[in-house]
């Protein structure tokens, strides 16, 4: 007999659900992802203005953009304005960037953009670049002086009062027997009673008495080997960027006595050059590294090496390298450099800090110069002879010597100061150009040119 066990419905559902079958209620389905909170846009970034709207020429100026939701990386332009770099501590409403104005006065035109690849700028800006009352320099007592007029004017022991050459001048350096200028068109001049060494660079060993073109499209020119027995050599940057030189030990190939005649290009992509005739050559790129070379006394001669970065201003004197930083800090290295270690000689390596606020370097033969953006004026290295204008003779550490000071130049043995009010001054042993001999002048004595 069969016998049957009966199962209720709801016994068999829990059964069939235990493996898996059967009927089951509908499964719900999932809930949507929560929806993200919406971010507000970005503000666009906003300049509203820059300033100052005026600028010295070879004095590092720190310009100042203000406005809204300015970026990071925003980038700052301005023609022939030396060593841009932005400053830190700069925020979304205010960044500062620092040059050096170089050429001739009168407008530049620059802008300031977002990042590197904007398609445009967001602001446009043109600086009136403003020439000096007077630029002055001088060795072995030629000394040349250039006006902010463009006016060119010089004086020696043979010629002892200004002598106007000419109009239309940007720029001048002088070496021991002869003198080399640029044009405000950029054209370069050479003359003086002695071309030793090809210094004249006008292609031959004569000398031409009057002033003889021997390049174009330059901004700026130098003479260097003042302490050289080989002689001394020229060195000019052009417009490009291009560097090029001429005169004693500058031909290409290493040991060469004889001197280039003619300007001869031996690099790229420099904005500035150093001036300093008793000074190492010195070249300044567009992102702030610094260059040397050597001339063909070396196995690889004119072969620029970079030996620092994050610098905009740079001289030298002998043995000595003066860099200025866009914070407006100045810094030495060399045997004999100003500021020493304690322990070792500084190098371009481990320069060492002479301090903050400078907005200008100038090299003599053997001491620099150097101007505050406060106008006290600060001086530092060898001056026997009287050229630190403080009454003394004496060389040591930079300390200040003035106060009221625009602009200073440093010479062979006599310094060049103008003041405030433009006013130019002179101490060490100078001649200036009054008719009198060469003298001993502890405190500035103006000048009259």
């Amino acid at each position: 007999m069969t016998h049957l066990r009966i199962i209720s419905a709801t016994s068999l559902m829990l059964a069939l659900s235990a493996c898996g079958g059967g009927s089951t209620s509908p499964t719900s389905p999932p809930a949507p992802p929560p929806t993200p909170p919406t971010l507000p846009t970005p503000l666009p970034p906003e300049v509203s203005a820059v300033s100052p709207a005026k600028a010295n020429i070879g004095m590092v100026t720190t310009f100042t953009v203000t406005g809204s939701n300015l970026p990071d990386n925003m980038q700052f332009a301005l023609t022939d304005c030396a060593g841009i770099a932005e400053l830190s501590g700069g925020n979304s409403t205010r960044r500062q960037f620092s040059c050096t104005p170089t050429g001739q006065s009168g407008a530049r035109q620059g802008a300031v953009s977002a990042s590197a690849g904007a398609a445009s700028p967001l602001h446009k800006l043109s600086i009136d670049y403003q020439a000096i009352a007077a630029f002055v320099t001088s060795l072995n007592w030629r000394y040349a002086a250039l006006k902010s007029d463009g006016t060119l004017w010089g004086w020696n022991p043979l010629q002892p009062v200004p002598v106007k050459i000419g109009d239309g001048y940007a720029d001048v350096a002088v070496s021991i027997a002869a003198t080399l200028a640029i044009k405000k068109d950029g054209s370069l001049w050479s003359w003086g009673n002695s071309n030793d060494a090809g210094i004249q660079g006008n292609g031959t060993s004569g000398s031409n008495a009057t002033p003889v073109q021997i390049g174009s499209d330059f901004l700026k020119v130098v003479v260097k080997g003042e302490r050289s027995v080989a002689g001394e050599n020229a060195e000019a940057l052009k417009k490009d960027g291009s560097l090029w030189v001429w005169g004693a030990r500058s031909l290409q190939q290493p040991n060469a006595i004889e001197p280039e005649l003619t300007p001869r290009m031996i690099d790229t992509g420099y904005v500035d050059i150093a001036r300093g005739s008793g000074g190492a050559s010195l070249g300044l790129k567009r992102d702030g590294s610094v260059w040397t070379w050597t001339q063909n006394l070396a196995n690889q001669p004119f072969t620029p090496v970079k030996i620092a970065d994050g610098y905009i201003a740079i001289a030298t004197s002998y043995d000595a390298v003066y860099g200025l930083k866009a914070d407006h800090s100045l810094w030495n290295w060399g045997g004999n450099a100003p500021n020493q270690a304690p322990a070792a000689t500084p190098t371009a390596a481990t320069p060492v800090k002479v301090g903050d606020g400078f907005i200008s370097i100038s090299a003599g033969t053997y001491y620099a110069l150097a101007v505050k953006s406060d106008g006290t004026l600060w001086a530092g290295g060898d001056g026997n002879n009287g050229q630190f204008g403080d009454g003394q003779f004496n060389r040591g550490v930079f300390r200040q010597v003035g106060t009221g000071i625009a602009a200073a130049w440093a010479g062979s043995a006599c310094s060049f100061i103008q003041k405030s009010d433009g006013s130019l001054w002179a101490a060490g042993f100078c001649d200036l150009g009054d008719g009198k001999y060469a003298r001993y002048i502890l405190t500035p004595e103006p000048v009259t040119l």
